[in-house]
């Protein structure tokens, strides 16, 4: 190993932070999918510091189209619903009603 440190210092490291990147990765591929895969947090109720993007993939559904219906630009940085429903000046609960009407207007028309 000392050898090859030597004579290949640049190739050593590429390899080491190769290493660690493929290994970050996996991590969190191993943990969002025993996160996703848990009946848990499929279909959750709606809560305040759920983003749209969490509750698209809790309801299956795509978070532009949710992001559409409530009137929000979807490129956006990912809010909490209780922030989005205070930039807005409505209380949380009526967006969340709204959140659970466009996902009842997806499901609807899902076939």
């Amino acid at each position: 190993m000392r050898r090859l440190w030597q004579h290949h210092p640049f190739l050593v490291l590429s390899f080491v932070l190769a290493a660690a990147l493929t290994l970050f990765f996996a991590g969190r591929l191993v943990r969002q999918t025993l996160y996703w895969s848990d009946p848990a947090h499929h279909q959750e109720q709606l809560q305040g510091w759920m983003t749209l993007g969490y509750v698209a993939k809790s309801w299956h559904l795509p978070a532009a189209e949710i992001a559409a219906a409530l009137g929000i630009d979807p490129s956006q940085r990912p809010q909490p619903l209780s922030e989005i429903a205070k930039a807005r000046g409505i209380p949380e609960a009526q967006l969340i009603g709204a959140v659970q009407a466009a996902i009842a207007d997806f499901a609807a028309k899902a076939p």
